[in-house]
């Protein structure tokens, strides 16, 4: 049982929160009949989604049972961004898969931190497995790092991301505002659709029933 785990609901009327008490179990009420999706996390835990069903006769009394969502222990990456000299990069965002280039104001959304002045990270919240990091700037780009094994409860450290020079053509003109959305790019062979990456939590965006993949 994991106490405290946050859980979100998205459905067409927009995201319902909670958390989880202290037996692991959690509720809402007023769900509307159709097929949501629940995003659960806590810190130390990789993040999980679960699609489920709700029946058109779901009541309090006869409620919908999702069944048990498991949180697995997540493993965490430390490392460093540098430049081609190996000179740190400093406030480089780092982010499994893929960093946004625009965010909203405020609070760095979850899964995505900044380096430090030596240009130091370290991103938990990781699932056990492969995977690959990117590091961004706005005058540098974006840039993956190579895979990464990442062991559950362990560091895997001295991970190094390489970034090219500044190029001042393709510099982002801001990197961050007043904005709801985060979108993005996915090629499908020659045809190229942009998508949403990213809603800011608690957003008109959010309400209105936006989700990442849209």
């Amino acid at each position: 049982w994991i106490e405290g785990a946050d859980v979100v609901v998205y459905t067409p009327a927009g995201p319902k929160r909670t958390q989880s008490d202290s037996e692991g179990a959690f509720s809402f009420a007023d769900l509307p009949a159709g097929r949501v999706r629940f995003d659960v996390s806590k810190e130390g835990y990789a993040p999980s989604e679960v699609w489920a069903q709700i029946g058109e006769d779901a009541t309090e009394e006869r409620p919908t049972d999702v069944g048990a969502i498991d949180l697995d222990p997540a493993g965490e990456v430390s490392g460093v961004v540098v430049d081609e000299n190996d000179d740190p990069v400093p406030n480089a965002r780092v982010a499994r898969d893929a960093v946004p280039s625009y965010l909203p104001l405020g609070p760095l959304p979850p899964g995505i931190v900044v380096t430090d002045r030596a240009g130091r990270f370290t991103l938990g919240g990781l699932p056990e497995g492969d995977v690959t990091l990117e590091a961004y700037t706005a005058d540098r780009g974006h840039v993956q790092s190579e895979v990464i094994p990442v062991r559950a409860d362990r560091t895997t450290s001295r991970v190094k991301i390489v970034m090219p020079a500044p190029d001042d053509e393709k510099k982002d003109p801001k990197g961050s505002g007043s904005v709801a959305v985060t979108l993005g790019e996915r090629a499908d062979g020659n045809t190229v659709a942009v998508l949403i990456r990213m809603v800011a939590p608690m957003s008109e965006a959010e309400i209105a029933g936006l989700e990442p993949g849209d």
